[in-house]
Formats: structure tokens, C-alpha cells, sequence
């Protein structure tokens, strides 16, 4: 038996609670700093609210055994 791991990834508005997929890349490199800092969250733009909000990140490991 094998077991498979999937991770996905996503980014959550903090004003508007809409989630939406992040890219594996910029969450690592944001996880990573948070883990060093206490917390995993960004300030960018809201897609949806279209508002400068705390993004935070929303990580999904799904394991599935073969």
C-alpha cells in the first residue's frame, strides 16, 4: 500500500471570509515566516471585496491510502 498526500492551498479575506486558491509557491514562503513570527496571514488585496484586508492562509492536507 502507498499513501498519497495532497496539499491544497487557500487564501481567506479577513473582512469578507470569501476563500479563494493560493499558488504553493509565495504560502510556503508566507508559512515559513509565520511559523518564525506567530502569524500566517498577508496584507494584500481582496479579490472578491476588493478592499486591503489580512489574507490568511488556509492549508488542506488530504490523505488518501492506495
Amino acid at each position: 500500500m502507498s499513501k498519497e498526500e495532497r496539499i491544497k492551498l487557500f487564501r481567506i479575506c479577513s473582512s469578507c471570509s470569501k476563500e479563494f486558491e493560493a499558488t504553493i509557491e509565495p504560502v510556503l514562503v508566507e508559512a515559513t515566516r509565520g511559523l518564525l513570527t506567530g502569524s500566517i496571514s498577508t496584507f494584500q488585496d481582496c479579490p472578491f471585496c476588493k478592499e486591503r484586508n489580512d489574507i490568511w492562509i488556509r492549508i488542506v492536507i488530504e490523505e488518501n491510502v492506495e
